[in-house]
């Protein structure tokens, strides 16, 4: 398994790990942000170059569909996070 595969892996999986977390220790915070930042089009467009940039780095630099579970997760994350991101762009609020 490739040194990208494994990072990926771990990165993907404690940034989730995190922000469940988060979500879970102020949950009333978390709902109130995400309100407030759904009123806010100029947020919303940049959470979705960000959210399309992070899926197509990952696409463009780990689009492995063969080798076991792992490097499928992280391609299928990857090809996620691209399609959201473009999808959020596309989509009026």
């Amino acid at each position: 398994m490739s040194p990208l595969t494994v990072f990926l892996g771990r990165f993907f999986g404690l940034s989730c790990l995190l922000m469940c977390a988060v979500l879970v220790a102020r949950p009333k915070a978390s709902l109130e942000a995400i309100n407030s930042m759904m009123e806010s089009p100029g947020l919303i467009l940049v959470t979705g170059i960000f959210t399309m940039g992070g899926g197509a780095a990952t696409v463009v630099g780990h689009n492995v569909w063969s080798g076991g579970a792992l490097p499928v997760a992280v391609t299928l994350l990857g090809w996620v996070a691209l399609i959201k991101g473009i999808a959020i762009i596309a989509t009026p609020p």
